[in-house]
């Protein structure tokens, strides 16, 4: 089977994180198959090393999806010299994977950004209000200005919710990717991911 690596930490029993929900249901949507691996963030890639040659070997691929990240917290970023990293990467471990940086493969982002930008339009009005909070805390020095991860989580928690839900959203990491209400899963931004995916695996 293709191997994903995604840079979530990997699940804990029933607990996992919203990244690895999201690559979840995206596959069952494209109706593909394949193993989803947390990596617990880019700097460990080197030590999935002999899953990357024993997916090799077994005649399937590895797909590496990461965040592209940026200036803010990469000092001279360049898409250019991420994927020069990642291909020093390869050629180090003697190792074979396809690599998508997110959201777009393109510019600089992370999977909060992809999250931004598939959050159903009848409620973007939410995250227009969180940004318009980000930029008043700005205004006052005492004060931390939230980042991307505080606006989609106050996004995601906007929203009245059962009893179950609301257990399944504490204790099992679920973001409701399947409700259309919430997430818009036909979104432009997607495709290039989508068709990362679809052409990999």
């Amino acid at each position: 089977m293709n191997r994903i690596y995604i840079e979530t930490t990997p699940p804990e029993k029933d607990k996992k994180t919203n990244e690895y929900r999201f690559f979840e249901f995206l596959l069952k949507l494209l109706n593909l198959e394949a193993e989803l691996i947390g990596i617990g963030g880019k700097e460990k890639l080197k030590a999935f090393e002999n899953q990357f040659k024993d997916t090799t070997r077994s005649g399937y691929k590895n797909l590496v999806i990461i965040d592209a990240d940026g200036e803010w917290n990469v000092e001279n970023w360049n898409f250019e010299s991420e994927c020069r990293k990642l291909e020093e990467l390869k050629q180090e471990l003697n190792v074979d994977f396809e690599v998508f940086f997110l959201p777009n493969h393109r510019l600089q982002g992370d999977f909060e950004a992809l999250l931004e930008k598939i959050v159903a339009n009848s409620h973007k009005r939410v995250i227009d209000c969180h940004i318009q909070f980000e930029n008043s805390i700005e205004n006052y020095q005492e004060y931390v200005t939230p980042n991307r991860k505080a606006r989609i989580y106050s996004y995601i928690t906007s929203f009245k919710r059962s009893h179950k839900q609301n257990e399944n959203f504490k204790n099992r990491g679920d973001w409701f990717f399947d409700d259309r209400n919430l997430w818009d899963f036909s979104a432009e931004e997607l495709e290039p991911l989508k068709n990362f995916i679809l052409t990999h695996c």
